[in-house]
């Protein structure tokens, strides 16, 4: 597996979000119920299998950002996926 790795300034919120996915990734595989964000973001997860073994190793990942081989940022994605589903989310005008 290629990952690169781009180390940044250290992100407490990087942290949190990484445990969050990893926590919601091991829910979901066991079965177990989830229920709002949790919920809603098992769901994009199951989007991107292609990714799976970096919602598997999120606990362990610091606060270093993540890029594929491809140059994409999986968590970015996810992160944003979520939200653009998110309920009461405003649409701006065009």
């Amino acid at each position: 597996m290629d990952v690169e790795l781009d180390v940044e300034p250290h992100s407490p919120l990087r942290v949190e979000f990484y445990r969050f996915v990893h926590a919601v990734w091991q829910h979901w595989r066991e079965g177990r119920p989830l229920t709002g964000d949790a919920r809603l973001y098992a769901r994009v997860l199951a989007r991107y299998p292609q990714w799976a073994h970096y919602w598997e190793m999120a606990d362990d990942l610091g606060d270093i950002q993540v890029l594929t081989p491809e140059g994409l940022a999986p968590f970015a994605i996810l992160a944003l996926d979520a939200a653009s589903e998110r309920p009461g989310r405003r649409q701006l005008a065009a």
